[in-house]
C-alpha cells in the first residue's frame, strides 16, 4: 500500500491500542483534531479502518479500529506476522469500554505534559504487547502465567520514572476475579522484576467508586498470603481522576491518597523531548522509508510539514469526549 506517513501513524496507533477515538488519535499522533477527522474519513472509505459508535462516550461519538486487511499489512510492516497466523483479526478483543478508558488515561497524561519537555510517556503498551512482555512458557511453548494487564507504561515526571500496569474495572467483576488477577499479577511481576518489584505498580482505574475499598481489602489479603516482595498498588475512581487532573491526588493508596508522583521510584532518564509519545516533531519523520520502520532514511513521500499539529486548546476534543469530562 502506498500511504501517507500520517495514515501510517494512525494505523500503527490503532494496531497497538486496538480502538481509539479521534481525540485519542490526535493526542497520540500529534496531529490536529480536524486533520484526524479528515484522515479517518478517508481511511474508512479505503476500507482500512472501521468506524464504531461508542454511545457510552457521547451520544454521537465514534471510535476507529483496523480492518483485517490493514491489520495484516501493519503486522507485516512491523514484522509481527506471527500474530496474524495465531488468530484472525475481527476487531478489538475484550471489553471496549476498558480499552477506551485505558487509552484515555494515557492521552490525558500526554496532553497534560505536552508543554513540559522533561515529563511524559516514554513507553506505552496495549494489552497484547503488555501480555507478551510478561509471558512465560514451558517446554511445550505453553504460556504458564497468563498475566496481561490492560496496559503497561513508563511514565517520566521530574521526580523520576514510574513503571505502571493499568487495569480497568467496570464494577461488574466478582471479588474472586479481582483476587485472581491481583494474585497472578503479583507473581508475574515478582518473577520479572525480582528485587525491583517494590518499585513497580499495579493501578486500577475504576468506573464505580464503591469497588475501591474491596480492591484494597483483597490486596491486603493476597499480600499476606504470598511470600516475597510486592509491587505498589493504587486505585482511582476514573471520573475523579479526570475531573481533578491526571496528576492529582486522586489515587487511593494503602493508607492515604496519592498521585502518580508516588509511583515514580526509578530515577529519571535523560531523553530527548521528541522521545516522549505525542511530542514527536512531525516534519522530522519521513514516510514509510524512514527510521520509524528501520528502512531507508530521508525519503519524504508526502509534504506533511505543513500539517496542523495539535493545538493546546483542546475544546473540540473535550466536546467529543464528554463522558470523560462530565
Amino acid at each position: 500500500m502506498n500511504l501517507k506517513e500520517s495514515s501510517v501513524r494512525i494505523l500503527l496507533a490503532l494496531y497497538r491500542h486496538e480502538i481509539m477515538t479521534p481525540f485519542q488519535l490526535a493526542i497520540h499522533t500529534n496531529y490536529h483534531i480536524d486533520y484526524i477527522y479528515k484522515s479517518t474519513t478517508q481511511l474508512v472509505k479505503e476500507q482500512l479502518i472501521n468506524k464504531q459508535s461508542v454511545p457510552f462516550v457521547h451520544r454521537a461519538a465514534k471510535a476507529y479500529y483496523l480492518t483485517k486487511k490493514s491489520y495484516e499489512w501493519v503486522s507485516e510492516m512491523v514484522k509481527e506476522t506471527d500474530r496474524v497466523k495465531s488468530k484472525t483479526w475481527e476487531g478489538p478483543t475484550g471489553d471496549i469500554i476498558s480499552v477506551l478508558v485505558s487509552n484515555q488515561f494515557y492521552t490525558e497524561l500526554i496532553a497534560k505534559t505536552k508543554e513540559d519537555y522533561s515529563s511524559g510517556l516514554i513507553e506505552w503498551l496495549g494489552k497484547k504487547d503488555a501480555g507478551d512482555r510478561y509471558a512465560q512458557f514451558n517446554e511445550k511453548d505453553q504460556r504458564l502465567i497468563p498475566y496481561s494487564p490492560q496496559s503497561y507504561s513508563i511514565i517520566q515526571i521530574p521526580k523520576g520514572r514510574a513503571i505502571v500496569h493499568v487495569e480497568v474495572l467496570t464494577g461488574d467483576e466478582t471479588m474472586s476475579v479481582i483476587e485472581d488477577y491481583i494474585t497472578t499479577g503479583i507473581k508475574s511481576l515478582q518473577a520479572y522484576w525480582l528485587e525491583d518489584t517494590p518499585k513497580v505498580s499495579m493501578l486500577f482505574l475504576c468506573l464505580t467508586p464503591t469497588i475501591i475499598p474491596s480492591i484494597l481489602k483483597i490486596w491486603d489479603t493476597v499480600e499476606q498470603r504470598l511470600p516475597g516482595l510486592k509491587p505498589m498498588i493504587g486505585a482511582a475512581f476514573f471520573h475523579d481522576l479526570i475531573q481533578q487532573g491526571i496528576l492529582s491526588d486522586a489515587w487511593n493508596l494503602r493508607q492515604r491518597k496519592g498521585s502518580l508522583y508516588d509511583f515514580a521510584i526509578f530515577p529519571p532518564m535523560a531523553v530527548s523531548p521528541t522521545r516522549f509519545i505525542g511530542k514527536q516533531v512531525i516534519p522530522q519523520f519521513a514516510s514509510i522509508g524512514s527510521q520509524l520502520w528501520g528502512s531507508r532514511k530521508g525519503e519524504i513521500q508526502n509534504k506533511e510539514n505543513q500539517l496542523p499539529l495539535l493545538d493546546t486548546d483542546q475544546s473540540k476534543c473535550k466536546e467529543e469526549e464528554e463522558i470523560f469530562y462530565s
